[in-house]
């Protein structure tokens, strides 16, 4: 059976459990794969000494500029800093056959840690691999996650209508339990009870309530609230 072929009151009835078989059909029905957990295989830690080197940035009036060229010490950094380098740069209408020095506002210099080429060259298999694999992982992440988004956007409306019906449910046999009350009040009067009902309830969700657990009195109109 669907999940949408039962009636509200039964799928009120169902647990989170019981709803789990139904929302494998729903998505067999849409076309859609149930997400398994993705596949991330393990990175090789590789920690390769590092050095310390002087990195020059230039500021434009728009955001900073680094320039690729990096020193061993603050010194040079400051030298290269004072020669005030500019930028080649075009203006992005005109094309770049038409490329201008482009003047830096001010400068600064920032201590970055690198590594030594050679260390690098000799854990480079290892490196290698490290990078596949994290092309591989985050491969299998993003699909995941577009696998993931499909089958809520596939699922979101029975989990919406499941939980209205339960929240259907609680609100109809909270009436159901006050009209019990109320007639152990009104000693078994139904008409009075269900009139003093309709002032704490609306008659539409008394009227579903009686649809629901068959309680409360059918002939019970706005009208005779209202007396």
């Amino acid at each position: 059976m669907r999940y949408w072929d039962m009636t509200e009151q039964e799928r009120a009835g169902l647990t989170e459990d019981d709803l789990q078989k139904y929302l494998d059909y729903e998505l067999m029905e849409r076309g859609v794969v149930k997400v398994t957990v993705p596949i991330i295989q393990e990175v090789e830690e590789v920690d390769l000494p590092r050095k310390s080197y002087y990195k020059v940035r230039g500021q434009k009036e728009y955001g900073n500029q680094e320039f690729n060229a990096v020193f061993k010490t603050m010194e040079e950094a400051q030298v290269f800093a004072s020669l005030k380098p500019s930028h080649a740069d075009y203006e992005y209408s005109v094309g770049s056959d038409y490329m201008y020095a482009s003047p830096y506002i001010s400068y600064s210099i920032e201590e970055v840690t690198l590594c030594d080429y050679s260390e690098v060259m000799n854990q480079k298999s290892v490196l290698d691999k490290n990078r596949e694999i994290k092309n591989k992982n985050e491969k299998s992440r993003k699909e995941h996650a577009d696998a993931v988004k499909a089958m809520r956007e596939a699922t979101d409306g029975l989990w919406g209508d499941f939980y209205e019906c339960k929240s259907k449910a609680s609100r109809y046999q909270t009436i159901v339990e006050t009209f019990n009350k109320y007639l152990e009040m009104t000693n078994n009067d139904e008409q009075i009870a269900a009139r003093f009902l309709s002032r704490a309830f609306s008659v539409d969700d008394i009227e579903e309530a009686r649809k629901w657990y068959g309680v409360i009195p059918g002939n019970f109109t706005a009208d005779e609230a209202a007396a």
